[in-house]
């Protein structure tokens, strides 16, 4: 499951006609008093209800751009708190070694998958908002990785499937999330999200997002009625105007995402009936 991809996907299931791609278009309703459909999406992790915003255009209902796509995740919840993690000498990067330290503390969480959640300050690094080299960012979270994900009893004992059961990502944060309230909408919170092999997630993680207001919430720095935005290095740089998720409880151990996707381009592929007799020689 890829939040944003859960996003997007959830407007073009709500905008298609062609039930060869989408057989069960029909049977999804919408709510003319509410303005959205729903849509219940099976992914790996479990069931994840999506709440599309909706309008009547003539005989069809398209999905409404203008207004945040929502999911309620699959059960989220902190893992693991103030992890301390002693990192060996040789395995040491600059900025932490400049910061003449030799262990960092970290959260572990799981909002569908399992993360990492490491304030800036404990990687040696300050102000990752104002810019920040990435390949230095990269090198740290690749060692902090490395170590958390061989203590496999912190995925463990979870009730979730074993394939599950192993360390997808690192969320880099600002300085204060984990030691203060998130703050609300006005002041995002930024993340940068370092997911499989070391690829930078462009948008805030939406199974990042549910991972970190689990985590607030087991600290005790988040109010059940509180929703907050979330960043990512490039909605953070747009003012996050554009490419900011939202994240509120929605129940025990439930966490409510939004966010926005959009057209980009669309193609189609073409069959000659010659070619679909002739096929391939092997």
């Amino acid at each position: 499951m890829c939040g944003h991809a859960t996003i997007a996907l959830g407007r073009f299931l709500v905008d298609t006609e062609d039930l060869s791609v989408f057989p069960r278009r029909k049977q999804v309703l919408f709510d003319e008093g509410r303005g959205e459909c729903r849509i219940r999406l099976h992914a790996p992790c479990g069931v994840v209800d999506v709440t599309v915003p909706s309008v009547r255009a003539g005989e069809r209902v398209r999905s409404d751009p203008g207004r945040d796509v929502q999911f309620v995740s699959v059960r989220s919840f902190a893992a693991a708190t103030d992890v301390v993690v002693e990192v060996p000498e040789g395995l040491r990067w600059p900025e932490l070694r400049v910061a003449g330290r030799s262990a960092v503390t970290v959260d572990v969480a799981y909002g569908g998958a399992f993360y990492v959640v490491v304030q800036e300050k404990e990687l040696g690094f300050e102000r990752i908002r104002d810019g920040v080299d990435l390949k230095r960012l990269d090198r740290a979270t690749a060692v902090v990785k490395q170590l958390v994900g061989a203590q496999k009893e912190v995925f463990a004992g979870h009730g979730l499937a074993q394939e599950l059961e192993y360390l997808y990502g690192v969320i880099v944060v600002d300085d204060g999330e984990g030691r203060a309230g998130l703050g609300g909408e006005a002041e995002g919170r930024l993340g940068v999200c370092f997911y499989a092999d070391q690829a930078v997630d462009r948008s805030p993680t939406g199974s990042g997002v549910s991972a970190r207001v689990a985590l607030a919430r087991a600290k005790g720095l988040l109010g059940d009625g509180s929703r907050v935005r979330f960043d990512s290095v490039l909605s953070a740089r747009r003012g996050g105007e554009a490419g900011a998720f939202t994240g509120s409880s929605a129940g025990a151990e439930r966490v409510r995402v939004g966010g926005r996707a959009f057209y980009t381009g669309a193609c189609a592929f073409a069959v000659e009936d010659e070619f679909a007799r002739a096929g391939f020689v092997l």
